[in-house]
């Protein structure tokens, strides 16, 4: 999949917090931005996402509801939360949800773009050996075919 194929979901509510992720992503990554849970909801019963964003204290129903759903639904979306909560007790819950990482506010792009790039490389691996396509390691734990 080339990576403006990839697809992410941006569920904040604050506008500009919202645009300044969509702006930093949209060069490389084909990005849908929201302001509600539930548009999410509704959004991830529609189409497929590789990654979702997710502001977990969102409008709507909590943020933290649409990652439980996510979850549940058998998808493999990366689960990316930001917040302003830096509870680490919080973030256990988080990712007991199906959060892969926990970003807090205000966002820093830079380990934003670090935190998509694992979360998608994880993904792709995940991919390849749930379909059966013969994968090795080299001897830098890098997955090689």
């Amino acid at each position: 999949m080339g990576i403006k194929e990839t697809s992410i979901l941006v569920v904040e509510d604050h506008d500009e917090t919202r645009s300044m992720i969509t702006a930093s992503l949209s060069h490389e990554y084909s990005c849908t931005g929201v302001t509600t849970a539930d548009e999410a909801i509704r959004l991830i019963d529609s189409k497929h996402f590789d990654l979702a964003i997710i502001d977990i204290h969102a409008a709507g129903a909590p943020g933290l509801e649409v990652c439980r759903l996510v979850s549940q639904m058998g998808l493999d979306t990366v689960i990316i939360a930001i917040t302003g909560m830096t509870d680490l007790g919080y973030r256990l819950r988080a990712t007991r949800q199906g959060v892969w990482y926990c970003l807090e506010k205000p966002i820093d792009t830079d380990k934003l773009l670090v935190y998509i790039k694992a979360g998608l490389r994880c993904q792709a691996i995940a991919r390849l050996r749930h379909h059966g396509a013969p994968t090795s390691s080299n001897a830098r734990g890098i997955v090689v075919n």
